[in-house]
This record gives C-alpha cells, structure tokens and sequence, in this order.
C-alpha cells in the first residue's frame, strides 16, 4: 500500500469531526481537517515513516501537499525534515512550491524557518536568493524572505 493511503487510513481511524471543524475554523475555513491535534498527527505519520517511503521521499512531499487535508500538509513538511541529511541546492525550488501550495500561516512559517533557513544555512551560495523574493508577486514568498533566518543564532 501506498505511503499516502496509508496514512490516509490512519488519520481516517483517528478522525474527530468535532475538532475537525475548530481547528478549520481556527484557520478561517480555508483548509479540512480531520480533526487530530499536532502531537497526535506527528507520532501517526512518523510512525508510517519508518515503516519506509516506497518511492522518491520528494514526489511523496508533493502528493501529500496535493491532498485537501491540513493533517497532510503537516506531515509533508515533517517527512522533508526528516530527509534534511539528503538535502541539497536542488531541494530549494521544492521548498518554495511548498510556500506556494494551500499557502497560510500554519505551513508557511515551519517551510521558510525549517525547510528554506535550513536549507541556506548549509548552502550558503543560496543566500541570494532571498533577495528575489522580497519581490515576490506572493505575500507568503515574500514573509518567507523575512522569516528564514529567526532560528539562525
């Protein structure tokens, strides 16, 4: 079975659809939920994670951004986290579809400060980049360039 369908399955298991409508609400009713709070979300998909991701760890990150459901989008950027010792420049335009992709705080800000200011921090001939999207047509490119680096010390 598939990564994807089998965290499908898993979150379905654990589904709770009175959270699920107070945390899209929280989120101004943009994205579904299935109504499992973070910690329970993270143990569920990191669990399926080590059972092995059966294909390219980046072409899963996609087809889980891909689904509706907030729960997904979560665990893709914690599945790219869990792959940062594979990382390299190449990974930085998969970042930035990401920022792109059901675009809202709650994603937006773990990309640019756990993805992207990781990413530039250990490719320091990235670092211009940032520049470019400080004129980003997207508000969300534009507060990753503002944000990338807060967890720099």
């Amino acid at each position: 079975m598939k990564l994807v369908s089998r965290l499908r399955e898993a979150f379905d298991a654990e589904a709770d659809v009175e959270k699920a409508g107070k945390q899209s609400a929280y989120l101004l009713n943009q994205f579904p939920f299935f109504g499992i709070i973070k910690p329970r979300q993270r143990d569920i998909a990191k669990a399926i994670f080590r059972q092995g991701v059966d294909e390219p760890w980046e072409e899963v990150v996609r087809r889980l951004f891909d689904q509706p459901e907030r729960e997904f989008h979560y665990s893709a950027i914690d599945l790219a986290l869990m792959m940062r010792k594979r990382w390299t420049q190449a990974h930085l335009p998969l970042f930035i579809e990401l920022v792109r992709q059901h675009s809202w705080w709650d994603t937006v800000d773990p990309v640019a400060d756990g993805l992207i200011g990781r990413l530039l921090q250990a490719e320091p001939t990235l670092l211009h980049h940032p520049d470019m999207w400080i004129e980003d047509a997207s508000m969300w490119v534009r507060r990753v360039a503002l944000i990338y680096q807060l967890k720099w010390k």
